[in-house]
């Protein structure tokens, strides 16, 4: 998005709350309002993001901010897998993030220095990627992830393990979807025990038997029982299912999701030795239910919110009754680095009006 373009969409907000809260003020439904200027999609040290939680609560104060919804990433893994044994002979890049760290570390820092800034409400959250699918081959140089950069927002959690069981690709140990795998494990394992008899058999078969033992054996294993996902990325693009459960998991356990940058350009291109191809994915808004809202305003050109567009079609779905809440419009920053590509602390802000400063009424 242009400086001009972001500037005169600026102009328009502050234009239309200035119109609008005259007529409130008149009619009496603002009264024991307040408006907090608030700050969503904050990176720190815990994950990708250049500052400690203590500089950013300090800046943030010094521009007239009271609310930082900080997202750092629920975990940041990309690992490829060779047929026919993906889970066992594969390559993994980690890099830091909420999981890694631990949860429970990451929610102990933000209530600490909640107590130490108590005139500012410091909001955990994460964003999460919870799917990516491959094509190509790392042996032609046309390896490429797609989706890796479909992210979504998730707020409101206030458990350790809320986050540690985030159904996203590579997020540790689970057992959430043991159960379903059972069978193909046990197919496996017969195999194998099959592989003991004829290795006890007959010595002719003794190779045959050690054969079927260790094969057996290996499936079993690469079957991965314990993945934090019933998806995975090696059968192509699973539509919105992965996202949707994201947010259903979210849901259950009282937490809020938002769709950010649905329209960034940012997320197709070259990563050596891989590819990234994630286009603009405005589609998504309309084929998932249940999430609170999406960026409306953020670093870059968005065409959803123009008239008769996704978003209109979206609030139109909901005064018919075809969805059971609203989709909420909020601004995100996806800030990592003051000065960083033009980055400013405060250049995408959020204002709630509530009726009492606190965490609840945000």
């Amino acid at each position: 998005m242009g400086c001009g373009e972001l500037m005169l969409k600026k102009i328009c907000l502050i234009t239309l709350a200035l119109w609008i809260l005259p007529i409130c003020a008149t009619n009496g439904l603002c009264e024991d309002y307040q408006q907090v200027a608030g700050l969503i999609d904050l990176r720190t040290t815990l994950s990708d993001g250049a500052h400690d939680l203590e500089f950013l609560i300090q800046l943030a104060k010094e521009r007239g901010f009271k609310v930082l919804f900080v997202n750092d990433h629920d975990r940041m893994v990309m690992e490829y897998g060779l047929f026919p044994f993906r889970n066992i002979v594969k390559k993994k890049v980690e890099r830091p993030s909420v999981n890694q760290m631990g949860a429970e570390r990451y929610l102990d820092a933000i209530k600490d220095i909640s107590l130490k800034y108590p005139d500012m409400l410091v909001i955990p959250g994460v964003e999460s990627a919870p799917f990516y699918y491959w094509t190509g081959s790392p042996f032609n140089e046309g390896l490429t992830a797609h989706n890796w950069e479909r992210h979504i927002l998730v707020m409101g959690l206030e458990k350790a393990e809320d986050y540690t069981n985030l159904p996203v690709l590579h997020n540790g140990f689970s057992t959430a979807y043991t159960a379903g795998r059972i069978p193909i494990v046990l197919l496996f394992i017969s195999v194998a025990v099959i592989g003991l008899f004829v290795f006890r058999w007959k010595k002719t078969y003794r190779i045959l038997g050690v054969l079927l033992f260790v094969l057996g054996i290996a499936f079993a294993i690469d079957v991965d029982s314990f993945s934090s996902s019933p998806y995975d990325p090696y059968h192509g693009d699973q539509g919105i299912g992965p996202y949707q459960h994201l947010i259903d998991y979210v849901n259950e356990r009282g937490g809020i999701t938002f769709w950010n940058h649905p329209e960034t350009r940012s997320g197709v291109g070259e990563k050596p030795p891989i590819r990234v191809d994630t286009p603009p994915y405005p589609e998504v808004l309309e084929r998932s239910r249940g999430y609170t809202g999406f960026a409306t305003l953020y670093g870059d050109r968005i065409t959803v919110t123009e008239p008769g567009r996704e978003w209109d079609r979206l609030l139109k779905e909901y005064c018919i009754g075809q969805r059971s809440r609203p989709v909420w419009g909020i601004s995100t920053a996806d800030y990592h680095r003051e000065g960083g590509a033009g980055e400013k602390l405060g250049n995408f802000p959020t204002v709630f009006l509530v009726k009492e400063f606190t965490k609840d009424a945000i």
